[in-house]
């Protein structure tokens, strides 16, 4: 596995989740919060760095390592403190990947344009509830952005024999991965289905409703 740099500003439930998670699978991470008594959400046994700064501080951003980082997550409950760090991650600093959480997410696709992917929780969780609620065929594995999905889908018998791209829709729906007989196959066009395979399928949220429809 390749080893990243991560800074995550911001060490509320969301940062401190965030970090640990990025440290248990073997990542360098900075977590940067004012707030000292917030930085205990980490834990003792947490052993990525800690800053009791000011992320919108250059130096302190700097001292957190953002020179070198592949990617900077900023988590604050302030739409406009992320924004201003995210901003600064992705123009003077030049991080490859940038996360902005967004409790209002009236601007983000602006910022989507500006390489800055946005995620709000609030309405991730209405999605999500949705999908719980109204039996939906699929499992979501990861959410990979505020707007895109990878969901595991067990294919309907009546698909068995079609071709991958008969389940596509471009830039919204595209099977990625097929698990059958307990191996993994690269999801190719041409290949076929076969009764059993369990697949990967990344989809944009617009287009659940397609993707239901093309299963059903």
């Amino acid at each position: 596995m390749t080893i990243r740099r991560y800074v995550v500003a911001g060490c509320g439930q969301v940062g401190a989740g965030l970090a640990r998670a990025l440290t248990l699978q073997g990542h360098d991470v900075s977590v940067i919060d004012p707030d000292p008594e917030q930085l205990k959400r980490l834990g003792t046994n947490f052993t990525g760095l800690q800053w009791a700064d000011s992320p919108l501080d250059r130096e302190v951003l700097v001292k957190a390592g953002i020179e070198q980082c592949d990617g900077l997550a900023a988590v604050f409950h302030s739409d406009a403190t992320n924004v201003a760090i995210a901003m600064a991650a992705r123009r003077l600093f030049r991080v490859p990947r940038v996360v902005a959480r967004l409790d209002h997410p009236v601007l983000s696709e602006s910022y989507h344009r500006l390489g800055i992917q946005t995620l709000c929780p609030q309405q991730w969780g209405v999605n999500r509830l949705v999908q719980l609620l109204c039996h939906s065929p699929f499992e979501v594995v990861a959410s990979l952005g505020s707007q895109v999905d990878l969901v595991e889908v067990h294919l309907p018998p009546r698909l068995a024999g079609r071709a991958v791209e008969d389940l596509a829709i471009p830039q919204d729906i595209q099977v990625v991965l097929i698990v059958r007989s307990g191996q993994t196959i690269m999801a190719q066009p041409g290949l076929r289905f076969q009764a059993g395979d369990v697949l990967q399928v990344m989809v944009r949220g617009a287009a659940i409703d397609q993707l239901r429809a093309m299963l059903q």
